[in-house]
C-alpha cells in the first residue's frame, strides 16, 4: 500500500491561512487608523472653525457693549434734558399768571377805600 503524506500541504495551507489572516488584520488596522486620522483632522478643522466663530462673536459683543454703554449715556442725558425742558415750559407758562392776577386785583380795588392785607394763591383741583 502506498502512503501519501499530506501533512506538509496542510501545514503549508495553515501557514498560508495564518499569513492571509494576518495581512487582512494589518490591512484592516491600517484602514481603521487612516479613518480615525481623517476623522481626527476633520474634527480639528471643525473645532478651529467654531473657535474662530466664537472669537469673532466675542469681538462683536465687545464692540456692541461699548456702543450700548454710549447709548445708555445718551438716553440718560436725553431724559435729563427732557425734564429740564418740561421745567422751563412750566416756568414759562406760569410766568404770566401772577402778573395778570395782580393786575386784575389792582383794577378791582377801589383806591383809598380798599387795600390788600393778605394775598394767597391756592391750586384748586377739579374732580
Amino acid at each position: 500500500m502506498i502512503k501519501i503524506n499530506l501533512l506538509p500541504f496542510r501545514a503549508a495551507r495553515v501557514k498560508e491561512n495564518v499569513r492571509q489572516q494576518l495581512s487582512i488584520f494589518l490591512l484592516s488596522f491600517v484602514f481603521i487608523a487612516i479613518g480615525v486620522f481623517y476623522y481626527h483632522i476633520n474634527l480639528n478643522g471643525r473645532i478651529n472653525d467654531l473657535n474662530s466663530t466664537i472669537e469673532d462673536t466675542e469681538n462683536q459683543m465687545k464692540k456692541f457693549r461699548k456702543i450700548n454703554i454710549e447709548l445708555a449715556v445718551i438716553k440718560r442725558e436725553l431724559k435729563e434734558l427732557n425734564i429740564k425742558l418740561e421745567v422751563i415750559q412750566t416756568l414759562d407758562l406760569n410766568r404770566e399768571g401772577p402778573v395778570r392776577l395782580l393786575d386784575s386785583m389792582t383794577s378791582i380795588v377801589v383806591p383809598k377805600r380798599m387795600w390788600f392785607t393778605e394775598l394767597e394763591e391756592k391750586d384748586v383741583k377739579e374732580k
